[in-house]
């Protein structure tokens, strides 16, 4: 079943490459692969037919898809495990799609483990159009008890591939459907939302009095496909107000870590990345590395910690820092900084600050 599901999704993205079937040679194939690569997931139930699995069981689905290096196949790795209070494995394994000379299309082969059973197929792309690509495919358990189905893949939309359509039929050998076909959405995973968490409180419009009458506005928007958050820092000054500074915070998958960068109106440029993401009540906070360059270029380092309290109050405090090698107390930093001055939320939208 599971190994059904990423054949599909690997093929699908092939079918925008030509309108007629089948009529698309390796260039055409591997460069509208290139579009597919990457962590996708899905949720279902499994269907009626299935030799290993019980049908009716709700799963999630999550699979990976890189390129070779040398970039003549995908590699595909998956995990489907049942969804309630006790997540059990019900599937798992890894294939190779590649494009096949011989067969003037696209072949799929992999082995895995259905419900301990180990499972080993091959897929071949029997048709493909403008929007929708079909494979027809055979797998045999190591009871040598073989299934045959077909999967038809859908995009609904050929300028987006953040999510596709696949149809699951059982059939005979001769291709000859059997049973209701079953339908499931894939779906680009979306690792920052899947760590975010509370931070997401972020998004809105804070605001902050300083020293002398003076004011801060902080707003907080989702980046593109809500994978990112985008902050703009205004300052109003003697009845002025100006964009004086912005920052971008990001899941990087490589260190599991959110990590952001800010600049500002001065030259100042800050690196930093969290640690830990922690939530006790009604507050949330994070403790970080900073790292960066002041507006003269001497760099600079230290830790900090941001918090969100009551989704009302946002702050942040400085801990050890260093300036061109040279240690900085806490206390100077925060109070060079005001620390003791929290933003309090204005509007849980980004309202639209004007500037002179």
């Amino acid at each position: 079943m599971k190994s059904v599901l990423n054949i599909t999704a690997a093929g699908a993205v092939v079918a925008l490459a030509s309108s007629a079937a089948l009529a698309v040679d390796q260039g055409q194939a591997m460069q509208a692969m290139n579009g597919f690569v990457g962590h996708w997931e899905a949720t279902g139930t499994t269907p009626e037919g299935m030799q290993l699995i019980k049908p009716g069981t709700n799963y999630t689905l999550d699979e990976i898809y890189q390129w070779t290096d040398d970039r003549s196949a995908l590699l595909v790795n998956w995990t489907m495990q049942s969804k309630g209070d006790i997540e059990i494995p019900l599937s798992w394994g890894s294939g190779m799609m590649r494009w096949s000379e011989a067969d003037k299309t696209l072949i799929y082969e992999w082995s895995g483990q259905e419900n301990g059973t180990s499972v080993h197929g091959s897929a071949t792309c029997a048709s493909m159009t403008t929007n929708s690509l079909r494979w027809e495919t055979e797998a045999t358990d190591r009871l040598g008890r073989t299934t045959w189905f077909t999967v038809t893949t859908t995009f609904p939309n050929l300028h987006d591939n953040s999510s596709w359509t696949n149809e699951f039929q059982f059939t005979d050998k001769d291709w000859k459907p059997t049973g209701k076909p079953s339908t499931i959405e894939m779906h680009r995973y979306n690792a920052f939302a899947a760590n975010a968490g509370k931070m997401s409180e972020m998004v809105g419009t804070w605001s902050r009095t300083l020293p002398g009458s003076n004011k801060e506005t902080w707003t907080c928007k989702w980046g593109p496909g809500q994978r990112s958050l985008v902050g703009n820092r205004y300052a109003t000054r003697n009845g002025s107000t100006s964009l004086v500074g912005m920052e971008t915070i990001a899941w990087d998958e490589e260190s599991n870590q959110f990590r952001g960068r800010y600049w500002d109106d001065q030259g100042v440029m800050i690196n930093w990345a969290a640690n830990n993401i922690t939530s006790n009540g009604n507050r949330i906070s994070w403790a970080s590395d900073w790292w960066g360059w002041s507006p003269d270029g001497t760099p600079m380092n230290g830790t900090a910690t941001s918090s969100i309290e009551n989704g009302k109050t946002l702050s942040y405090t400085f801990g050890d820092s260093w300036y061109g090698g040279q240690s900085v107390p806490a206390a100077t930093m925060n109070a060079m900084f005001v620390s003791d001055a929290p933003f309090t939320r204005v509007s849980t939208t980004v309202a639209n600050v004007p500037t002179d």
